[in-house]
């Protein structure tokens, strides 16, 4: 939902979302659809859970696109994160190819992001008109060949960084350090990507740790939705139980008066089947038979009484 807000800042130029764990696919088409996709200049998805198709859809919808971070969690085995492959980097460099001058691109981060290989690489600096830096750290895909200097040899920067010719005969710095088994991880990596080696393997540092710690706050604020809703369910119950108190106790105080009234009417009932009883008596003393009749009739209507009293 705060995200979804997004739209009402139509002039956004920054949107930084690195490392947060619930930015997916999804999250970003949702983005790119609304009124802020047209300003937003910087778009940072380091460790987010984005694939090729959430780059294809930022990359279209973004028009003013400047910067765009799509780094990875630097090993496999905390990078938890969808596939980001040359697929994005061709489509980037078709983007550019059909905007040419508008597509106006500088700065593109896919360290870590092993699905990409040489071929994506030379597309982006083939097509992408204003392109100025590239970071492949630890694309193990990208080999040193395709971050060799094109040029004079005072285009090299440094053992991080070496200069490529791009397409406007613009100088595209490109970001790598390599290890002997050829992956590449800058000195400084621990400190950017929030890692540290230790052991045999690797402990997490900062980055993990904001990861745990949004997951720790989602997971709390979770638990007191969770506790909020339990207790209003609760009350709500309570309530209802009252309710149902209340008219139970009012069918029970009815109950009791139609007991009463069916107590007098039978003693009414009683009465008039005495009364009767004396009429026949006297009648068949008489000998009358119309007293008869009418003593019967009233013997049967007192019977009628008695049931319904009952």
């Amino acid at each position: 939902p705060a995200l979804g807000a997004c739209g009402g800042f139509p002039h956004l130029r920054v949107l930084d979302l690195s490392w947060c764990p619930g930015v997916d696919d999804e999250l970003i088409s949702s983005i790119c659809n609304t009124s802020c996709a047209n300003s937003i200049q910087d778009l940072l998805l380091r460790g987010c859970l984005v694939s090729d198709q959430g780059v294809m859809n930022a990359a279209r919808a973004c028009r003013r696109l400047r910067v765009l971070d799509i780094g990875a969690w630097p090993y496999s085995r905390l990078r938890g994160v969808r596939s980001v492959t040359d697929v994005s980097l061709f489509f980037i460099a078709q983007c550019a190819a059909f905007r040419s001058e508008e597509f106006l691109l500088e700065s593109l981060c896919i360290a870590g992001r092993r699905g990409t290989t040489d071929e994506g690489l030379d597309a982006l600096i083939e097509y992408l008109p204003f392109l100025k830096r590239v970071d492949v750290r630890s694309c193990s895909s990208i080999t040193q060949p395709s971050v060799t200097s094109d040029g004079e040899a005072d285009g090299e920067l440094s053992d991080n960084a070496i200069w490529r010719i791009g397409r406007n005969n613009n100088r595209v710095e490109i970001i790598t350090d390599s290890y002997p088994s050829g992956l590449t991880t800058p000195d400084n990596y621990a400190e950017e990507y929030g890692v540290l080696e230790g052991w045999s393997d690797m402990q997490t540092a900062s980055g993990l740790w904001r990861l745990l710690q949004s997951v720790t706050a989602v997971r709390t604020a979770a638990e007191m939705q969770a506790r909020s809703t339990a207790e209003a369910q609760a009350a709500d119950m309570l309530a209802e139980a009252a309710e149902v108190l209340s008219r139970a106790s009012e069918i029970y105080s009815q109950a009791n008066e139609m007991q009463q009234q069916a107590s007098e009417i039978l003693s009414r009932v009683t009465e008039v089947q005495a009364q009767v009883s004396v009429m026949h008596g006297q009648a068949q003393e008489q000998g009358n038979a119309a007293a008869l009749a009418q003593a019967a009739q009233m013997q049967a209507q007192v019977a009628q009484m008695q049931v319904h009293a009952a």
